[in-house]
């Protein structure tokens, strides 16, 4: 149905009746003290808009990011309620943008004799690098100045072994090849390009751009995921992979652009 300041609400296939029907008017709380700020409204130019204090079809969770229709259930027991903090997309929402509530818990600071002790550590480091660097060892002093350095040992000569006269193998000819004639350059002929498919189209649908097995269809008045789906000999569960923004199936509003893979009828 077309809830109140143009949402709609379809309701799911857990309503007692018919798979997807119109539902009836929400009996309206008491306006809540508190809600959760990542709440809010979308009319049906999909503008954002203040939350409605009441479980609505329209209301959004904006926490990451795009818009997101909370279940009516949601609503009543998290988003418009004081209990909102202990939401599972409020508390990652925060934790990533601090300025939406939860400030960051500061760090243990570090005293002034930890910062001289790694001060020194850090200096005795860099002296064992220049030593390293120097000498080839971690000594510090060794040997006077002017001394040379002391040179490697030589590595053992390496002998070849020799093979008595009778041994030796005698030289043989290496095979001459034999000339061989250059392959003849063929021309091939240039392909013609391959034509372009024009993609199939199907009633109520508009293809997406620059994509092919993809279709854009239009929420009407009455309309519900399930018997959209239907209508084209799709699943519910296809219709909902390409649309990983619909959490709830039963959620729909007008003018919402739903992607469908393509029909098989």
């Amino acid at each position: 149905m077309i809830g109140p300041e143009g949402g709609t609400r379809a309701s799911g296939a857990g309503e007692e009746g018919t798979e997807g029907a119109v539902g009836g008017p929400l009996d309206p709380p008491a306006v809540p003290g508190v809600y959760c700020p990542f709440l809010a409204s979308i009319d049906l130019a999909d503008r954002v808009q203040r939350a409605r204090l009441v479980p609505d079809t329209a209301n959004r969770c904006l926490s990451t990011g795009e818009p997101a229709a909370p279940s009516a259930r949601d609503q009543s027991t998290l988003c418009l309620t004081a209990a909102h903090d202990q939401c599972s997309r409020h508390i990652r929402a925060t934790t990533r943008r601090p300025e939406a509530g939860l400030q960051p818990t500061p760090g243990p600071r570090i005293s002034p004799p930890i910062l001289a002790a790694a001060g020194v550590l850090g200096l005795a480091a860099l002296l064992a690098g220049v030593s390293l660097a120097a000498n080839g060892d971690l000594s510090v002093g060794v040997g006077s100045p002017g001394s040379p350095a002391p040179s490697a040992p030589a590595a053992p000569a390496t002998v070849a072994p020799t093979l008595p006269p009778a041994l030796t193998p005698a030289p043989t000819a290496a095979p001459t090849a034999a000339p061989t004639a250059a392959p003849a350059v063929v021309a091939s002929a240039t392909p013609a390009p391959a034509p372009t498919a024009t993609p199939r189209t199907y009633a109520g649908l508009t293809p997406c751009a620059g994509r092919s097995d993809c279709y854009i269809y239009v929420v009407k008045r009455g309309d519900s995921l399930a018997r959209i789906a239907a209508r084209y000999g799709l699943t519910l569960d296809a219709v909902l992979a390409r649309n990983p923004s619909i959490k709830d199936p039963g959620l729909i509003y007008l003018g919402q652009r739903i992607r469908m893979p393509t029909p098989t009828k």
